[in-house]
């Protein structure tokens, strides 16, 4: 087994924004750096950790980990849009590899991941489909949290996993790690109904902002 970890923080600011900032070439070039390390490094399965911003999960069923056996990218602000090319055997085999491990995750058979996921991906990748992926959603956006030991349980199970399927694996990761979400997600009822109703079940709730 030969493995290669990338981590990478997110923010839709970075492809949003009325000014370049002034620090967005050297951004993008540590990017580009990253890329040049997987093409290198070529691997032949990544795994992809992140987290959602209302845009794909949602209160009404909020797992604590999710597994996608197929998903697709939204164009949210900050993100790419695209279908991802999730190896779906490789991500059951991970899933009962967790299950028999005592971590049980949910899977969904038509994920939606937003640029928690997808600035990394297609940065790192060299695009989103670019390579095989599963991507693994971690709930770090609303209580009741994921306790940190238990999604450490989770990524050394998923380190055996790896070490026993004799492939090369990219882990590959994001969080938001200079800022706090509650500034524009707030608790649930906190905000106005809008908010609330979309943080519950997005556009599908007649209150929500974009009410289909």
């Amino acid at each position: 087994m030969d493995t290669l970890l990338l981590c990478a923080s997110h923010s839709p600011l970075l492809y949003c924004y009325a000014k370049e900032p002034t620090d967005f070439k050297e951004l993008q070039k540590a990017y580009k750096e990253n890329e040049e390390r997987v093409s290198e490094f070529d691997p032949e399965l990544v795994i992809a950790f992140g987290s959602d911003h209302f845009n794909g999960f949602f209160l009404k069923l909020m797992p604590a980990f999710c597994v996608g056996l197929k998903a697709k990218s939204t164009n949210d602000i900050g993100g790419f849009e695209g279908e991802l090319n999730v190896p779906e055997n490789i991500a059951i085999d991970i899933v009962n590899y967790l299950r028999k491990h005592d971590i049980d995750p949910a899977t969904s058979s038509e994920m939606t991941i937003d640029h928690g996921f997808s600035q990394t991906i297609n940065n790192m990748c060299g695009g989103l489909n670019a390579r095989t992926v599963v991507p693994i959603f971690i709930n770090c956006i609303n209580e009741p949290y994921v306790p940190f030991r238990r999604t450490r349980l989770m990524g050394e199970a998923i380190g055996r996993y790896a070490k026993s399927n004799n492939k090369k694996v990219l882990f590959l990761a994001s969080g938001g790690m200079s800022h706090h979400p509650r500034r524009y997600y707030p608790e649930l009822d906190v905000g106005p109904p809008e908010v609330t109703a979309w943080q519950h079940s997005g556009g599908d709730h007649s209150d929500s902002l974009t009410p289909n």
